[in-house]
C-alpha cells in the first residue's frame, strides 16, 4: 500500500475527534457569547445563534451570555466520558495500527494517540439555550 494514502486515511479517521461542537442560542437572540477555559485569556466567541468549539478532554471552561439591558448567565461544561467511544476508537485503532506498521513513523503514533484520547470524553451540556432575564 502507498504510505500516503495510509496516512490520508489515519488523518481521515481521526478528524476532529477531539473537538466538540456545542450550539448556543438564547431569546432574545443576538447576545454575545464570551469563551473562557484555564490557562488561555477570554475570548468573544460570537453572538447567538452560534456554535462554540471545545476539546473533548478539557476541563472547567465556561461560557458568558451578555446583552444590553439583561442579566449576563454563565454556564459551565464538564467533562464527561462518552458513550459513543467504542465505534470510533476500534475503526481508529485499526487504522492507527496499519498505518504505524507500514510507515514505522513515531510522530503518526503519537498524533493517533492525541486525537483519539479526546474521544473518550464529550463536554456536558451538548447544547445551550439561555432565557435571559430583563434587569
Amino acid at each position: 500500500m502507498n504510505r500516503n494514502l495510509i496516512l490520508a486515511a489515519v488523518f481521515l479517521t481521526a478528524g476532529c475527534a477531539s473537538m466538540q461542537q456545542i450550539p448556543v442560542t438564547s431569546s432574545p437572540a443576538h447576545a454575545a457569547v464570551t469563551l473562557s477555559c484555564p490557562g488561555e485569556e477570554p475570548r468573544h466567541a460570537g453572538y447567538t445563534p452560534t456554535t462554540v468549539t471545545l476539546r473533548r478532554d478539557g476541563d472547567g471552561c465556561s461560557i458568558t451570555i451578555s446583552k444590553f439591558g439583561y442579566r449576563e448567565e454563565t454556564i459551565g461544561f464538564q467533562q464527561a466520558r462518552s458513550a459513543n467511544v467504542t465505534p470510533s476508537l476500534l475503526l481508529g485503532g485499526l487504522v492507527s495500527a496499519i498505518a504505524w506498521m507500514m510507515s514505522g513513523n513515531d510522530i503518526v503514533e503519537e498524533t493517533l494517540r492525541d486525537k483519539h484520547g479526546g474521544a473518550a470524553f464529550e463536554q456536558v451540556p451538548h447544547r445551550v439555550h439561555v432565557e435571559l432575564v430583563p434587569r
